[in-house]
């Protein structure tokens, strides 16, 4: 697989993952059902440069100042994907592709 495919299934899998962490946390914890979009960016941005930088790691990459930064410019995709959907990524991209 190459980079880009890589990209987004990282993405999706981390998206998928925050949602469902974020829904199993509203149950036994009210303070997340009343903020769960701060809950999901929490985590976003939490999980996802760990992410990266276990991958990183684990295919042998070195990682440089803009991969940390990417990372959590990632966990905003992250969030904005757990809490719209990809229906909303792909209607602002044809918005502002165009």
């Amino acid at each position: 697989m190459n980079l880009i495919t890589q990209a987004i299934l990282l993405v999706s899998l981390l998206a998928f993952t925050v949602s469902v962490i974020t829904e199993v946390l509203k149950a036994p914890l009210k303070i997340v059902d009343r903020n769960s979009a701060l809950s999901v960016i929490i985590l976003s941005l939490v999980l996802t440069p760990i992410t990266v930088i276990a991958y990183c790691q684990y295919q042998s990459y070195e990682m440089t100042w803009y991969m940390y930064v990417g990372s959590v410019v990632g966990g905003f995709m992250v969030a904005f994907i757990s809490m719209f959907g990809w229906e909303k990524i792909q209607e602002l991209y044809n918005k502002y592709v165009k």
